[in-house]
Formats: C-alpha cells, sequence, structure tokens
C-alpha cells in the first residue's frame, strides 16, 4: 500500500518547479568533471537558510507581475535582479576557464524533462537552451537583444553572439519520479543518490580565440514556449528562464593546468554525484537551433491559463487505471504566483474543477503496462521501492488530498 501512495505523491507535480544554473563545471579532455566548479552571479543554493524558490528563479513574461501577457517585450530586463552585476562571493565563486575547452552549464530538470506532457503544448527536447556570450555585459540587458544576436556576432546591437544552442533535455538527466523516462533512466544511470535529482548540462565550448585575461559573461537561456492551439492556449505563449554568469579567461598554459588539479572545495550541500560530462558533450545540438523571437501579442484571446502553474496530476502512473475513474484533483486558481486550492472533504471525492486530460496518443492501458513493468525491473534491480520524490507538491494540500483517496482506494 505504501509504495502505491508515493507513486501518487511522486507523479505530483512541484511548486514552480523550473531550472536555473545551480553550477558551473570545467570538462576534462577525457569527458570527467575536474577542477573546482564554480557558479552564476548572486546564487543561493537550494540548501540555503535564504532560498525561498525566486532567489534564482527568473521568468519572463514575469508570472507574478504580467499575468496574463502572452509574449516578452523589448522592455524585459534579462538578468534576475540578483545577476545584474557580477556579485561573486566566496561561498559561490566565478568560474576560471582556458580558451578551446568545455564547460557544463548544470541544472535540474524538476519533471520537464520526465514528464514532458505537463503542461500540453511544450517543444521537443523540453526546448531549447541558447547560450550568449559577450564582453561587454550591461546592467539592464533586454532579453529581446540579446535573442538577435546570432553566431558570426553580426545580429542585433551585436554586442555578442550565439555560443550554443542545445535541447533542454540533455540525454541523461532525471528527477526520480514513477514516470517511464525517470524510470529508464534510473536503470540506465545507477550512480545517483537515491530521492535526489540527477542534473542536466548544456555543454559550452570556450573559443579557441577567447581573450586571454578578460571576462565573458555567459547569458543562458532557457526557450519553453507553448505552441499555438494548446487547450487554454490557443495563441501560444512565451516562457522564458535565464542565468547570467561571467567566466574569467586564463592566459597561459599553466595557469590552465593549476585550474584543472585544483581540488572541488566550493561544492554544494546536494551535489550531484555525476563525474563525468554527457558523452555527446563536444556535439549537442538542438531540434530548433535559433530562436521563436515575437515581441508583440499579435492575438486576442478571452482567458489565458498559465503553464508556470502546476499541472493536475495526469494518468501517467503505475497505480491500476481504475484508480482514474474516481481520482479528481482539485485544481489550482489560475494565473496565481502561490496556487491555491479548493477546499475538499475527506469523506468525498472533491468537484472535478478543470478536466484532468491525457496528452499522449498512446492509451492509457500501454501507459499503464509500460509504466507497471518499467517499475517492477527498477524495483528489483535495486531491491527497494521506488524513491520518494523529495520536493513537494502544490501545495500540502495536494500531497494530503492524493494520499487520502489513494489510501480509500486501495483499502
Amino acid at each position: 500500500m505504501h509504495s502505491i501512495i508515493n507513486t501518487v505523491l511522486l507523479l505530483a507535480p512541484a511548486v514552480l518547479a523550473h531550472s536555473w544554473i545551480e553550477q558551473l563545471q570545467l570538462i576534462s579532455s577525457n569527458g570527467t568533471y575536474t577542477g573546482d566548479p564554480g557558479y552564476a552571479r548572486g546564487y543561493v543554493a537550494r540548501t540555503d537558510p535564504t532560498f525561498d524558490g525566486y532567489a534564482d528563479k527568473w521568468q519572463l513574461p514575469s508570472p507574478e507581475t504580467e499575468v496574463g501577457r502572452l509574449r516578452i517585450n523589448s522592455s524585459d530586463l534579462l538578468c534576475h535582479t540578483a545577476q545584474r552585476t557580477a556579485n561573486y562571493t566566496t561561498k559561490y565563486p566565478k568560474l576560471s576557464v582556458a580558451p578551446d575547452t568545455y564547460v557544463a552549464l548544470r541544472y535540474l530538470e524538476n519533471g520537464h524533462v520526465t514528464q514532458p506532457w505537463i503542461p500540453a503544448g511544450k517543444p521537443a527536447g523540453s526546448g531549447t537552451v541558447f547560450v550568449y556570450g559577450t564582453y561587454s555585459p550591461a546592467a539592464d540587458e533586454k532579453i529581446a537583444d540579446v535573442l538577435q544576436w546570432t553566431t558570426d556576432g553580426t545580429g542585433g546591437n551585436v554586442k555578442g553572439w550565439l555560443m550554443t544552442a542545445q535541447n533542454f533535455d540533455d540525454g541523461r538527466c532525471h528527477q526520480p519520479n514513477a514516470a517511464p523516462i525517470s524510470i529508464q533512466r534510473q536503470m540506465a544511470y545507477t550512480d545517483g543518490v537515491p530521492g535526489q535529482e540527477s542534473w542536466c548540462e548544456t555543454d559550452l565550448h570556450i573559443p579557441q580565440d577567447s581573450k586571454a585575461g578578460a571576462t565573458l559573461t555567459l547569458y543562458w537561456i532557457w526557450s519553453w514556449q507553448t505552441s499555438t492551439n494548446t487547450e487554454g492556449v490557443v495563441c501560444g505563449k512565451d516562457e522564458y528562464y535565464t542565468t547570467c554568469a561571467d567566466v574569467d579567461i586564463v592566459d597561459n598554459k599553466v595557469t590552465m593546468h593549476n585550474l584543472f588539479a585544483a581540488p572541488d572545495v566550493h561544492v554544494l550541500v546536494q551535489q550531484d554525484p555525476q563525474q563525468s560530462a554527457v558523452s555527446d558533450y563536444k556535439s549537442r545540438t538542438a531540434f530548433a537551433t535559433t530562436p521563436n523571437l515575437i515581441t508583440t501579442e499579435g492575438c486576442s484571446i478571452t482567458s489565458v491559463t498559465s503553464s508556470s502553474l502546476p499541472a493536475t496530476l495526469t494518468q501517467m502512473t503505475s497505480l491500476p487505471p481504475q484508480f482514474w475513474s474516481t481520482f479528481k484533483p482539485d485544481a489550482p486558481k489560475p494565473a496565481a504566483p502561490e496556487p491555491t486550492l479548493h477546499s475538499s472533504s475527506a469523506q468525498s471525492i472533491p468537484t472535478v474543477s478543470s478536466t484532468v486530460t491525457m496528452t499522449s496518443t498512446r492509451t492509457l492501458t500501454v501507459v499503464h503496462a509500460e509504466a507497471t513493468t518499467l517499475a517492477t525491473r527498477l524495483s528489483s534491480s535495486r531491491g527497494a521501492e521506488l524513491p520518494v520524490f523529495k520536493y513537494s507538491p502544490y501545495s500540502s494540500a495536494a500531497t494530503a488530498q492524493a494520499e487520502r483517496q489513494a489510501r480509500a482506494f486501495v483499502a
């Protein structure tokens, strides 16, 4: 019974669970991580007392101040309020790099890779990460300006250039949950920490002609747009997440050797245990190699449901299919910074306030069978139940509701 209830909670979505760069890591010539890691500007770790979920997250358009706006505009500032200057600390220092080397920009997928159907209308590869470089950063940098930079440095205001475009999904990272993608990757990559996410990465080549002794500013931009004709968002909508960071370019081979040999002292409490970059770190690509830049609304609709809000619990689970004929999760109020639930009774199933849909073309029976088979194989290989996803669902009330109904079903 415990494992069935855990499965319900595993699939429940997290509070505003979006992504940002957690860490920058040098990659050696043999593909292993090496040296002391670095961090983004103004970084706050998830275990720090001041972390509140918004300390590192920067979303454009903002769901807190721009409710209902579909597109970025020419005035949207690119960097988080805490990342508009190169404000580093001894605890979370800037990374130093050498020309013609590789760096992994590492982040959590937070379910966007392993549960790509939440919400509907999202792009293949879980969206695209664009990394731009500049030697002339500005505190008031605008995202619409940066997205016009090109690989040859001639685009837009020509202050910088597009360094790489890669799928958000690196093919390895996963959140520990009961979705088939996660279970497959838990089985394939067994060197993780139970209950802890295996991080994703964007792999960046530092150009051979980089300016030795200079500071290169990096703009990491994740494009996770919703396509047109999506239920509730018929006009489509922009959804960008950004992190701003800097790296110092060292000026000689001796310094480079020292960087690679430096001990990794600035690690995190919840440090990802992976020791190597993804196997294709030198050749990563994206389904979309240039951003789809739209800075005007160009569409009129009466209501828009923000995809930044947690999705309802889906049917992708190892619970028996008949459970879903009775389980109806309460829906959060749309377009609210802190979603709340309608009240519910422990004695009865709440009234359906939003439709729970399955966006996969496969039938529920096929999905259920696949998830159950994978879960069984994983449990057998590890001799234990699936790890419980450590982050809370979108509210404690949702957790309690799911658990009540799961217990009632299996009783």
